[in-house]
């Protein structure tokens, strides 16, 4: 029985990979286990010009956190998960 040659590197797996907070990404086929967001929370401090933000995950999500402006043209700050699933909705 003939063996297979292995799959050649096409570009997308040489690309470079984004640059996230969270766990470190893995290489190529192997998918990550998604992690699940139970809790975003801040706290805004207008004095000092601060804004404190918890997260509560089981996992290490990987996420971006950076500034928008809405159409309002007022400063948003988003927060971005990757592979991250949302907690079931309490009743």
């Amino acid at each position: 029985m003939a063996e297979k040659a292995p799959p050649e590197a096409t570009p997308a797996h040489d690309a470079p990979l984004p640059v996230v907070s969270g766990a470190p990404l893995l290489k190529n086929e192997v998918l990550p286990v998604a992690a699940t967001l139970f809790w975003v929370g801040y706290d805004y401090v207008e004095r000092d010009a601060l804004i404190r933000i918890e997260m509560v995950t089981r996992g290490s999500p990987r996420f971006n956190i950076f500034q928008e402006r809405n159409k309002a043209d007022q400063p948003e700050l988003v927060v971005r998960f990757f592979n991250t699933n949302l907690r079931d909705k309490l009743k």
